[in-house]
């Protein structure tokens, strides 16, 4: 035996202890990236919407749970609800279990355990269609060190959450084609309305997933089902959909009782959700969206080439729900990088998959070559995409929310909320400041509408000041000297520099 063949001998021997190995690392490498910037305010990356889901956990902490829960940004009343608060439900009992961590750092671990959910889900799905353990660690080590879910399970966000409840649905459902035991039935039920709740356009990628097996099972493989088992399953596959749309309707309802609130209805939120035909033909967009899965995409359709391997048709189908998503969701995968999170586990997934086909190939040394080729390229990708698009917002600490937000809640007792002209939806300084925030933005400044909305208050609540950040146009500046003389503040600001060379201007009484 020469020295190559001892080598792949011994490989192909002890492939479980290289398996084993290299999940080892890939959790050493998951639990160490969760130390970075774990302690740091969650106004990285998306910084609105992590404080957006996290100023609606805190009111539920603070208010007690309610299905028309408080986001209070758009000014009074306060309740606009988008998603079914799971996952913020999750942070407030964890954070009442464990009070020693702060309430960033339980939405940070609450997210971060329902992704080492996934990976388990993941696993039994695997084995579910005899995927062997090795390959299943194998699929589960890379998942942990995927850089899109590295950086954004670590965040205030209901992403995980959805994914987990998501994947279990489509395990639940698998179990019950295959066994017909009717408690698998009723737990995808259970496990798909809720995740349709929680945030509908990471649920459909997963509802088509399970239509498309069922469809291949019943009518490509020919399994026998009765009429009676056909309509049940399709119950299943419809009725999260049904429930999570009258969810819909109930939200806009609320939403618009406020002022603002017509512009992020359902219906007022169609272009924003959907995009332009325009952006679903650019090459531009697409160019965004895809620019840092292109070497996954480089690895699928090289996989696709090689069509007699084993999955190549399975790789098609991945594929092809992997694109489902931005598809039609096109403006938010376009503007909002974190939706990546629900479709970008089945690109991976199908990597894994060309992985495999190698594996069976029957020339030994053939084999190992593209095996050694393909992983390390694999895993070179991974760790150049970490470095380039997610090391450094890991790294930032934001030095300037907590100290304006403890300012402002100097200044303001609890019962007064805050007007803010900062240009944007923006939730960080009324989360950090634990005072409630009209965001003026989708309206006119008006003593009119200043008006409607001190009337939506409770009695115990006012304004207690206006935020400005930075200098406005001298026509809205006018607009909110109005609003600031009818209020009875001084003209005068108070000026809060900050290190970035942004200024904030507080007027009060």
């Amino acid at each position: 035996m020469n020295k190559s063949d001892w080598y792949f001998n011994w490989i192909t021997n002890n492939k479980s202890v290289i398996v084993v190995v290299f999940f080892v690392a890939a959790v050493y490498f998951f639990i160490n990236n969760f130390g970075i910037g774990f302690y740091f305010p969650i106004t990285d990356w998306h910084g609105f919407r992590q404080t957006q889901t996290a100023i609606s956990t805190y009111y539920l902490e603070k208010d007690g749970f309610a299905i028309n829960y408080i986001t209070p940004v758009l000014g009074p009343p306060w309740s606009i609800p988008f998603e079914f608060p799971t996952y913020q439900y999750f942070v407030v009992l964890f954070h009442k279990w464990i009070p020693f961590f702060g309430l960033d750092q339980c939405g940070r671990i609450v997210s971060r355990l329902f992704y080492l959910g996934v990976l388990i889900v993941i696993y039994k799905i695997g084995r579910e269609f005899k995927f062997s353990s090795n390959k299943m660690i194998f699929v589960m080590s890379i998942l942990l060190i995927e850089p899109t879910y590295l950086f954004w399970s670590r965040t205030f966000m209901i992403e995980t959450t959805v994914l987990f409840l998501s994947v279990s649905f489509v395990l639940f459902f698998i179990k019950y084609i295959h066994s017909n035991n009717i408690w698998f039935l009723l737990l995808a039920l259970i496990f798909g309305t809720i995740a349709g709740l929680t945030k509908l356009t990471t649920f459909f990628i997963y509802l088509a997933t399970i239509s498309i097996y069922f469809f291949y099972y019943v009518f490509v493989l020919k399994n026998k089902t009765s009429v009676g088992d056909f309509v049940l399953k399709a119950i299943v596959l419809i009725v999260p959909v049904l429930i999570t749309i009258v969810w819909v309707y109930y939200t806009d309802h609320l939403k618009l009782q406020n002022i603002q609130g017509e512009f992020i209805t359902s219906k007022g939120l169609i272009k924003w959700n959907y995009g332009t035909w325009e952006q679903k033909i650019s090459f531009n967009v697409w160019k965004q969206i895809l620019d840092y899965s292109s070497i996954p995409l480089i690895l699928v359709f090289t996989s696709l080439l090689f069509y007699k391997l084993l999955y190549w048709k399975l790789n098609l189908v991945l594929t092809f729900l992997w694109l489902l998503g931005p598809l039609v969701f096109t403006n938010l995968y376009f503007i909002h990088d974190y939706y990546s999170c629900a479709n970008n586990l089945l690109i991976e997934l199908s990597i894994c998959l060309f992985i495999f086909s190698i594996t069976e190939i029957k020339i030994v040394k053939l084999k190992f070559f593209m095996l050694i080729l393909v992983v390390s390229f694999y895993l070179c990708s991974l760790v150049i995409n970490y470095n380039l698009r997610y090391k450094v917002w890991q790294n930032t600490f934001d030095i300037e929310i907590r100290p304006i937000g403890n300012k402002l809640k100097r200044q303001l007792n609890p019962n007064q909320s805050l007007i803010i002209f900062s240009g944007d939806w923006d939730s960080r300084i009324p989360y950090y400041s634990e005072r409630k925030g009209l965001l003026w933005g989708f309206i006119d400044i008006k003593i009119d509408y200043l008006k409607k909305y001190q009337k939506a208050l409770k009695e115990d609540e006012e304004f207690g000041g206006i935020l400005v950040l930075n200098k406005l146009t001298a026509e809205k500046q006018s607009q909110v000297d109005d609003l600031i003389k009818y209020l009875g503040y001084k003209t005068i600001p108070e000026i809060i520099d900050l290190e970035s060379g942004n200024k904030y201007y507080l007027y009060q009484k």
